[in-house]
């Protein structure tokens, strides 16, 4: 087996490609957005969106993954957050953590 076959990935957002939607249907106009950002105490924070979602209440879900690398393949995580955006408020642009009407 050669070695290429047997490499890890090394970079976090490839990995996360594997758990979060990173397609969206060709109809509508959902986008999907995934970025990370070295955090002032030394970890990586992960910012998954997901917009225009084909929904009838949720509009959007925004989650942010807080990770320590343990070593050079393996990620701790740290804390999860999760907001969402609902299209039944007045407000619809607010991110909130209150179930979507």
């Amino acid at each position: 087996m050669s070695q290429s076959k047997n490499k890890k990935p090394s970079n976090l957002l490839a990995v996360l490609a594997f758990y979060f939607p990173l397609d969206v249907e060709k109809e509508g106009f959902e986008k999907i957005k995934i970025t990370q950002k070295k955090l002032e105490n030394g970890n990586t924070g992960v910012f998954f969106v997901h917009h225009n979602l084909p929904d009838d209440a949720l509009k959007a879900v925004k989650v942010f993954l807080e990770l320590e690398r343990q070593h050079q393949y393996n990620w701790k995580v740290v804390s999860i957050k999760t907001h969402w955006q609902c299209w039944r408020i007045q407000k619809t642009d607010e991110w909130g953590i209150s179930d979507c009407p």
